[in-house]
Order: structure tokens, then C-alpha cells, then sequence
């Protein structure tokens, strides 16, 4: 496998995280992500509405530019900021006792609450986008675009999601069953 098609099969990945998340925040009509950005210090009523209701349309449109491969060095770089702030926003919110859901990639139920995987996943998400960006603009398949796949790149990125998934759902097992033990003592 090159670095071109990691880099693709990276950016579907994040294709579909973004696509997942915002549909699942307009289908739902969460408003956690508003909560955390309240928990996380940002005192603007007209900011927290703004922002609440522009993330989930932009996380839509953002998966189907990284879908198009239309300019996808400036996609990749998007995702990556924002990638860092949400991690950076749910750590602040974490540190000053948040409890809530976050409306996250990772947790569509309401009942999900923020913790540590919901960062980890931001974390390898982001990792995933500076190595695509790395290796896209030396790939000279910088415009391919979903249209594009074929049998062979499903197969490669089929287990890579399964792995993703493994890992997640490993990291969420830990936390819940740390997260009982504190609460039995």
C-alpha cells in the first residue's frame, strides 16, 4: 500500500466521521455540543447559538469535500483544526467536571457520556488527517475523488474500520468499567 492510498482511505475515514457526526446532530437535535462549549469557558449566549446551530452543516459539507477530493490538502487541513479544538474544548470541559454527553463522532445516543475515548478517537482522527496531509500533495492523486474507488480500496479500508472500532470499543469498556469502580468506592 503507497502513502497516496492511506492517505485516500485516511481521508474517507474522516469523510464519513464528519458526515456521521453531523447528520447524527441534526437527526437527533442535540444541543450537547452547545453544553460543552458552555462547560469549556465560552460565556456568549449568541456565540453558543451560533456555533450550535452552524457545526452540524459544516461537518456535512466538510465530509463531502473530503468525498470530492476537490482541493483536499485545504479539506485535510480544516479537519485537522478543527479536530484540535474539539479535542481541546472536551479537555478543558473534562477538566472542570463536565458530566454530560458531547454529541461526539463516537456517541449518537443521548446517554453517552464525555469522556477519555471520545478525545483518544479525536486524537487518532487527527493523527490520521497530518498524515494524509503529509502525504497527499506528493502523491499526484491529490483530486481523486470517491468516485474513484473500487473493489480493491473497500477491501483496504474494511478492516482498518473494524480496527478503529476495536480499538474504541476497548477503550470505552475500560472506561465505563473504571468509571464503576470509582463509583462502588
Amino acid at each position: 500500500m503507497s502513502g497516496a492510498d492511506l492517505a485516500f482511505d485516511i481521508r474517507l475515514i474522516l469523510a464519513l466521521a464528519f458526515g456521521f457526526a453531523g447528520s447524527m446532530k441534526l437527526r437527533t437535535g442535540s444541543s450537547e455540543h452547545s453544553r460543552i462549549l458552555e462547560a469549556a469557558g465560552i460565556r456568549s449566549t449568541a456565540c453558543i447559538r451560533a456555533l450550535g446551530k452552524l457545526l452540524p452543516p459544516v461537518e456535512l459539507c466538510l465530509g463531502a469535500w473530503l468525498l470530492s477530493g476537490w482541493m483536499s490538502v485545504a479539506a485535510l487541513s480544516i479537519s485537522a483544526c478543527l479536530l484540535i479544538i474539539f479535542s481541546m474544548l472536551m479537555i478543558r470541559a473534562l477538566k472542570v467536571g463536565y458530566r454530560g454527553g458531547c454529541a461526539c463522532f463516537t456517541s449518537p445516543s443521548r446517554n453517552a457520556r464525555l469522556g477519555s475515548s471520545d478525545i483518544l478517537f479525536d486524537v487518532a482522527l487527527l493523527i490520521g488527517a497530518l498524515f494524509a496531509l503529509g502525504a497527499e500533495p506528493m502523491s499526484g492523486v491529490i483530486h481523486r475523488s470517491i468516485l474513484d474507488i473500487g473493489y480493491f480500496d473497500i477491501l483496504r479500508i474494511v478492516p482498518m474500520l473494524l480496527w478503529l472500532g476495536a480499538a474504541y470499543w476497548m477503550i470505552r469498556e475500560i472506561e465505563v468499567t473504571m468509571q464503576r469502580l470509582r463509583e462502588d468506592t
